[in-house]
């Protein structure tokens, strides 16, 4: 399960990615180029997951509605050395992170086989939700100057995802609600965003399934904040959740970039 939203604070549009795995993910982030094109991203060792960002303002954050192959990821991870199929969507994205425009980056997403689920895609201008269970998908084009956030229930697609007489269904609904609700708040910057998700868990020292920061079964790991605006990519690791492997950045980009990316750890 994971939330991903566009919300615009202080007139910079952010957006993010919460990221429940059922393993703990090793991470490394990323700041390099592609083709020439300077993007930060992180990159999920066990599954070659990527999201990002890159200079023309093109970011991708995405959240599964083929919930079973989601779940099924600690399997697949433990059987990978014996030749099982890991997914490709870390690929897909890598592909759209070399686009220097939103066109460009629309009509790569439509290329072969197309991310599925729910897709946020933004050039720091203009955005759009995409959301897909095969290779013909619907595209919206909303307002960034509203709060927007998906979770793992379709919306275009309402019998996708997990349903809504389901615990996981309803689990769905309320984190996509409160998020909402956050990102309404007063006082929200993007400095605090992540923090703020945190701090209005539910029921913190419990393993409450309706929570946005969860740990359960499928455990927060991570949240991720793309400022788009400002070209900056904030990344908050949960205590225990996760393990930072390792910063790879090519040379000559550190402090004369465009992009800027940090790990921000959780205190415990």
């Amino acid at each position: 399960m994971c939330i991903i939203g566009a919300v615009t604070l202080n007139n910079q549009l952010c957006l993010i990615k919460v990221r429940d795995r059922n393993y703990t993910p090793r991470l490394y982030l990323c700041h390099k180029k592609i083709k020439g094109t300077e993007v930060v991203f992180y990159v999920d060792a066990e599954t070659s997951w990527v999201e990002g960002m890159n200079e023309h303002g093109i970011t991708v954050v995405n959240s599964a509605l083929m919930i079973h192959s989601d779940e099924n990821e600690q399997e697949e991870r433990d059987t990978k050395s014996e030749g099982a199929r890991v997914s490709k969507d870390g690929v897909r994205i890598y592909y759209l992170l070399a686009a220097k425009t939103i066109k460009e980056a629309l009509k790569r997403f439509k290329e072969g086989s197309v991310l599925k689920g729910h897709t946020l895609l933004t050039d720091g201008k203009e955005l759009y939700h995409i959301e897909a269970v095969d290779d013909n998908p619907k595209i919206t084009k909303l307002d960034p100057k509203e709060p927007h956030v998906f979770t793992n229930h379709g919306i275009d697609y309402p019998d996708q995802g997990y349903a809504p007489d389901t615990e996981d269904g309803k689990s769905s609904r309320v984190r996509r609600h409160q998020a909402l609700t956050v990102f309404r708040e007063e006082g929200l910057t993007p400095s605090n965003l992540a923090t703020t998700l945190i701090d209005r868990r539910l029921s913190p020292k419990k393993r409450y399934p309706f929570d946005m920061i969860r740990d359960i079964h499928l455990k927060t790991s991570s949240i991720a904040v793309f400022n788009v605006t400002k070209g900056t990519l904030d990344l908050t690791l949960l205590p225990d959740k996760v393990i930072l492997e390792n910063i790879v950045e090519d040379k000559g980009l550190a402090g004369n970039g465009k992009l800027k990316a940090q790990f921000v750890f959780e205190p415990r």
